[in-house]
């Protein structure tokens, strides 16, 4: 398994302990474009979960240089919202959802979806 794989996998699941999913976590699968990033069984379903990294990089400049010892001010014109980039990201994606995990041999697409307004 790929660095990005493992990452993506560790963090699911410490996102899954903490939102109280009660899953096998032996069907947590990494997953390869154009499909979600991790597939698994909850419920008694196949459920999907695309992640994605929230973080401002001017905010994290000016983490950094605060860490280096320089004096910054942030102002209201600094802070911006790392959330609806990546949904706005995320949206613009379509995904391709292969066939359940128990057939993981078959790569047939079971459904073309993309993520619409709520």
């Amino acid at each position: 398994m790929d660095p990005k794989a493992v990452h993506e996998r560790r963090v699911f699941l410490e996102f899954a302990r903490a939102a109280g999913f009660t899953m096998d976590h032996g069907t947590v699968d990494s997953r390869e474009p154009p499909e979600p990033d991790i597939r698994c069984r909850l419920g008694g379903q196949t459920v999907y979960f695309e992640l994605g990294r929230l973080l401002d990089h001017g905010m994290q400049r000016l983490r950094l240089r605060l860490l280096r010892g320089s004096s910054v001010s942030v102002g209201d014109e600094d802070v911006r919202l790392p959330e609806r980039e990546m949904l706005r990201q995320k949206r613009g994606k379509t995904y391709v959802l292969t066939s359940a995990l128990d057939s993981a041999t078959t790569s047939r697409p079971l459904a073309r979806t993309r993520l619409q307004d709520a």
